[in-house]
């Protein structure tokens, strides 16, 4: 075999060694890209399933309550409300012989009526704590302004 025909040999040798280099460099590249694609998509998915809860004053016409808001498209669960550190039964704002609002289904509200005068206290903060179908433990703290 001649000179030529062996550098030819060669020099295709190395240019599909290069080809299949370049190949599986991108099938990996395009493989984690479409990874992320897939973690973003299922994070939009658990977004658009789970509750976001908000509390607020609210004044329904005849009185101010406080507003639970599900913001969310999910359905809460297992709520607990704590006003200024205390469970809001036990705050001295709380009126007592409510139920306790323990679910709020996506996009609605509850409301627990209290007691706001000048000389008793007025709740300033609200912790919410909830379970939902996309997480267990989910909380937010809102102040509140009347």
């Amino acid at each position: 075999m001649n000179q030529t025909a062996i550098f030819i040999a060669l020099f295709s040798m190395l240019v599909s060694a290069g080809s299949l280099v370049f190949a599986i460099l991108s099938f990996r590249k395009s493989h984690r890209i479409e990874r992320r694609h897939l973690a973003i998509e299922e994070a939009r998915r658990a977004d658009e399933e789970a509750a976001l809860l908000v509390a607020q004053f609210h004044f329904d016409g005849k009185r101010r309550v406080l507003r639970i808001s599900n913001k969310g498209k999910g359905t809460a669960r297992n709520i607990k409300l704590l006003l200024d550190d205390h469970p809001i039964t036990k705050h001295p704002c709380y009126v007592k012989g409510q139920s306790e609002i323990t679910k709020i289904s996506g996009l609605n509200h509850a409301d627990y009526l209290l007691s706001l005068t000048m000389s008793g206290p007025i709740p300033s903060n609200a912790q919410i704590y909830w379970d939902d179908d996309v997480r267990e433990g989910n909380q937010n703290v809102t102040s509140l302004t009347l």
